[in-house]
């Protein structure tokens, strides 16, 4: 009788939850592994902007939602990020921190517009915290 109720209870309880968590997390994303978020926010700049220049399109990868702690538990936001980051942008010459678009104007995206352009310009980093974050965004 305790076999029979204990069945149950994992085929009527437990499955049903741990299929539903699993559902509603992959719905989520793409075939590809991106944030349907992320895939509409491509799409509406692509479409606002058809011709697009190279730093814009880093400006609109870099505001990804992956990059966003909200959306990716993965994501580190320090405390030294605001004294090391501006630091590093000066030594980059076609980032800016203004941007009027969300998401690109969030300090999540100027923070991943900054490593993609410092990895891409073969910049050292400073922190061994932004290295690390900078392993994140390759």
């Amino acid at each position: 009788m305790w076999v029979l109720a204990f069945y149950g209870f994992i085929l009527l309880i437990i499955l049903p939850v741990v299929v539903g968590i699993w559902w509603y997390n992959s719905i989520k994303y793409s075939v590809d592994k991106v944030l349907l978020d992320t895939t509409q926010l491509f799409y509406y700049f692509i479409h606002r902007t058809p011709r697009m220049e190279t730093n814009r399109m880093l400006m609109v990868l870099s505001g990804s939602f992956e990059f966003w702690k909200q959306y990716n538990k993965d994501i580190i936001e320090r405390e030294t990020d605001k004294l090391d980051l501006p630091r590093l942008m000066k030594s980059l010459p076609n980032v800016t921190e203004k941007s009027r678009e969300r998401p690109l104007g969030m300090p999540y995206a100027v923070k991943a517009r900054i490593l993609i352009h410092a990895y891409l310009n073969r910049i050292p980093l400073e922190s061994a915290d932004l290295e690390e974050d900078q392993r994140y965004f390759k």
